[in-house]
Formats: C-alpha cells, sequence, structure tokens
C-alpha cells in the first residue's frame, strides 16, 4: 500500500504531531508499505524542500512547503503527489497547525486541487477550542467556527476512514453522526535500556515532561508536597523537562516559594529522557484529564509505567457523561498529596507502540479498499 501522510510541519524534535507521523512511517515501512511524508505550513523551512529520506533503510519522499507558500506552490504539490502516486492520503489534522488563528478556510480547496486518486483518510489530533463547560464564550463561539470548518472538511473530502487518538473525540465526532475509529497515542520517547536497575532511594522525584498549561493547582500541590517533604522527612524534588512554555518560570518561583527543590533539565536527548522518566517516582501534568491522553508527554510517560498525577483545574466537555479517564491517570485534589503518593502502586498501564499502531491503521484502510 502506498501512503501519503500529510502534516503541517516535519522538523524533527518540533513538531509532535511529525515526530509521531515518522514514527507510523518507520513503523509501515517495516511491514511492507510504501509511505510519503509532506508538510504544508513548515515554519522550519524557508524554502520548499524536496528530498528523499533514509528511514529504516527504505528511501521517504518528503516534501515540506514553508508556512507563506502553499498557495503559490499548489502546482509544484500537485506534480510531486501524482509522481508518487498514493493509494491513501492521510491528513493529519491539528486545528492549529494550518493557520495560526486555527481557521484554515480555503485548505480544504487547496487539498482537492493536488489530491490525485488516492483515497482520504484523517487521523484527528485536535478539533477546537471551547468545548469545556468552563471556557469562555469567546473560545466557544470560535470553536463553534472551527467545528463547522471541520465539518465541511469531512464533507467534501469524504474521507473513507477517521481515526483519533483521544477517548473524549471518539465520542464527540460519534455523536456528529461519523464513523471513527479509535488509534490511542503512542510515545515519541523509546524507553531506553529497559532493564537496567535504577535506584531510586528514600526521596520523591516528579517529572513534568512537555508544555505547562496555566489552568492547573501548581500552587496547593507545591504546597502539599512541600508539606509532605517536611512531614515525613523525605526530600521532593520537581524535574522540569523539554520546552515546558511561557508557565514554566511561574511553576519555578511557586515550587521554590514553598521549599521545593527544583531542577530544569531543559531539552535532552531520548535515551536521558527516557532514563529520567525511569527513575522517577511521579509524572505531573497540567493537561485537562478528559484530554489527557492526546498529550505526547502523557504517552511517554506511560510508556514509561510512571503514575502520573494530574493538576489541572476542572474542564467538563459540554454534552460529555460518564468520560473514562485513561489508566494510570491519579486525579489530584488540593491537601491529597499523600493519599496520591500511597496510591501510585495500584494504577495500571495500556501502553501501545507504533507497530501496533501501524497495523492497527492498516487493518482499518483495508475494510474499505
Amino acid at each position: 500500500m502506498r501512503i501519503l501522510f500529510i502534516c503541517s510541519s516535519l522538523e524533527p524534535g518540533r513538531d509532535g504531531v511529525g515526530d509521531y507521523t515518522r514514527l507510523l512511517v518507520d513503523a509501515l515501512l517495516n511491514e511492507g508499505h510504501n509511505c510519503g511524508l509532506l508538510a504544508l505550513n513548515d515554519a522550519f523551512v524557508n524554502i520548499i524542500t524536496a528530498d528523499n529520506e533514509i528511514m529504516s533503510d527504505y528511501k521517504v519522499p518528503v516534501l515540506r512547503i514553508p508556512h507563506y507558500k502553499l498557495t503559490s506552490s499548489l502546482r509544484e504539490i500537485k506534480l510531486w503527489i501524482d509522481e508518487f502516486d498514493p493509494d491513501w492520503l492521510s491528513f493529519q489534522y491539528v486545528i492549529f497547525g494550518y493557520h495560526n488563528k486555527g481557521l484554515p478556510f480555503n485548505l480544504c480547496k487547496k487539498l482537492l486541487a493536488v489530491s490525485g486518486r488516492g483515497r482520504w483518510h484523517i487521523m484527528f489530533h485536535e478539533l477546537w477550542v471551547g468545548m469545556a463547560i468552563e471556557q469562555s464564550t469567546k473560545l466557544k463561539l470560535w470553536g463553534l467556527v472551527q467545528k463547522r470548518l471541520i465539518a465541511s472538511m469531512i464533507a467534501k473530502l469524504k474521507p473513507a476512514v477517521i481515526h483519533t487518538q483521544t477517548r473524549l473525540y471518539y465520542q464527540i465526532l460519534t455523536k456528529m453522526g461519523y464513523k471513527v475509529h479509535h488509534l490511542p497515542l503512542y510515545s515519541n520517547i523509546p524507553v531506553h535500556n529497559p532493564d537496567k536497575i535504577i535506584d531510586q532511594g528514600n526521596k520523591i522525584k516528579l517529572v513534568v515532561f512537555g508544555t505547562i498549561h496555566n489552568n492547573s493547582y501548581i500552587a496547593e500541590f507545591a504546597a502539599d508536597a512541600a508539606e509532605y517533604a517536611l512531614k515525613n522527612k523525605v526530600p521532593v524534588t520537581m524535574y522540569f523537562i523539554g520546552i515546558c512554555g511561557n508557565e514554566q518560570q511561574n511553576w519555578i518561583n511557586l515550587c521554590e516559594n514553598t521549599g521545593l527543590k527544583v531542577k530544569v533539565m531543559g531539552e535532552q536527548p531520548p535515551e536521558l529522557v527516557s532514563e529520567l522518566l525511569q527513575s522517577a517516582t511521579m509524572g505531573v501534568a497540567s493537561t485537562a484529564a478528559a484530554v489527557i491522553d492526546k498529550s505526547g508527554a502523557f504517552a511517554a510517560m506511560h510508556a514509561h509505567k510512571l503514575p502520573v498525577i494530574n493538576i489541572a483545574r476542572p474542564w467538563r466537555p459540554i454534552g460529555i457523561i460518564d468520560l473514562e479517564i485513561p489508566s494510570g491517570v491519579l486525579i489530584y485534589k488540593p491537601g491529597k498529596f499523600e493519599e496520591l503518593i500511597a496510591e501510585r502502586t495500584k494504577v495500571s498501564y495500556t501502553v501501545t507502540d507504533p507497530l501496533i499502531t501501524a497495523r492497527n491503521m492498516i487493518d482499518a484502510l483495508n475494510a474499505v479498499v
């Protein structure tokens, strides 16, 4: 099978969906399929770049379009796609990946102009903003426009297969009347040297990995952790790994003000990130629990069988009740830090990987061929 994956960006280590797609392509190549990669809104290239990348000893054609060149490059894109001649075009959809306001009004028209004979497959990594009760009217109205764009895109592209990696998005899209398959997210950080025994010692090591969101209980959580450390005479340290965003310094200040130790690791190679996750006591996440399964950072912690404390404030999706929270997640409530530390050994894990995902995706595609 010949599959062309369409992303917004493909800069290694700088785009979570791009990294996800590269790992998936690698698995598909080893399953005997031919794959190509196309980036339509790549902020990491200044000119159109067309090349063959070597992945698992296979040549993979890659075309990357600068973010300001898509409209003027349609003819070149179509010629490139026609040469690759895919059976399937797998559109990796991220609402803000193709437009800085998340409003790519003309994108569908451009996709149809270059698509050729291939069938469409859509993987929804994101839907729209403003889908929670707690969010502002402005966000809800903004999200309504984005929702209509998605409905229009599905109507025009007529995808033969739709996937999403998030239980919430699966429920929402199903309620909208679409047939959707759930394809859980896997980690972009492979488990390095899993048989190595790491002595954690008599200490609590908390890990924050990836983007920090601002609607969280961090102040209460830091105070609880500091109180636990003092009461039990156990050192508690917060490690910050990767590019955590603008909110990182606020978290650091709040932690240090309570007396918690802080270590800022910054960007690290995957092998070291894996070792840090393996040596940690628990992860700390600020992504809303309802959509935590779309987080690559959570997927990485989950793959390393690291229990994750979710400290996000309530974020309740409109019209959705009894949403199942993924395994491995412990919901934090102020004053309950010690209880979560005790519960960490009781959590379970359901881990996937690129090969499992590749096979499940191909099964779905084959079912409609």
